[in-house]
């Protein structure tokens, strides 16, 4: 009965360690391939993150690497503020 709760308790922790950015970086990771023909590690698609999530503005272009810029990836979302 132990190992059955053994087993049980390490199973759960394997479920509950995934990351959490994979759906950002794998799109960062496609768009950089699209765009600039390169392919760029996920380590590197997460530090992007913050530029093309976060920090930019809708409909500008955001540099990742010289000469490759991609379009801005946040967006509204088609919300009306203040109604």
């Amino acid at each position: 009965m132990r190992r059955v709760i053994l087993l049980i308790a390490i199973f759960n922790t394997f479920l509950a360690i995934q990351p959490a950015h994979a759906g950002k970086t794998e799109d960062i990771q496609a768009e950089v391939k699209k765009v600039c023909g390169k392919d760029i590690s996920s380590n590197d698609a997460l530090r992007l993150v913050k530029q093309l999530y976060l920090a930019c503005t809708e409909g500008t272009k955001v540099e990742v690497e010289a000469g490759c810029s991609l379009n801005c990836m946040k967006s509204a979302g088609g919300k009306v503020i203040g109604q």
